[in-house]
């Protein structure tokens, strides 16, 4: 009785230790391959941080020319790109107050409270010209 229970401990012992070993090893097929765009590295005792470039499209949408634009240019660009805003569903004065509300609010987006009028007669106006042409077609 007592050899099969040394046995049973051995054989829990090894399985363990195999376990371990599997875990902790270093695996060299699983090493990320390393990048061709790193721009900068930082070291600091055991951890890496690696700069990437990202290269983003080119924004080809322009802002049309309407009252308010040099307001939306100056305030939204920052995190919005032209394209992006030109293509926004048509909303009320009340709904865009809110979501530039939101901005401020929850996303800490720096805009400048006097420009906020501007920015609502631009996306309100644009939202006119988009029902307008959304109801030619």
């Amino acid at each position: 009785m007592r050899g099969r229970f040394l046995a049973v401990v051995a054989t829990l012992a090894l399985a363990l230790a195999a376990l371990v070993w599997v875990v902790v090893r270093p695996r060299a097929d699983h090493a990320p391959a390393p990048s061709t765009q790193a721009r900068s590295v930082a070291n600091e005792s055991s951890v890496s941080l690696r700069s990437e470039q990202v290269d983003l499209p080119a924004d080809l949408e322009e802002f049309r020319d309407r009252p308010g634009v040099a307001a939306v240019s100056a305030n939204c660009t920052a995190c919005h790109s032209a394209g992006m805003i030109l293509t926004q569903p048509p909303l009320s004065r009340k709904q865009w107050t809110a979501i530039i509300t939101k901005m401020q609010t929850t996303f800490h987006a720096p805009v400048v409270e006097d420009d906020i009028p501007a920015i609502l007669t631009y996306l309100v106006d644009l939202s006119a010209v988009v029902e307008a042409e959304s109801d030619g077609n």
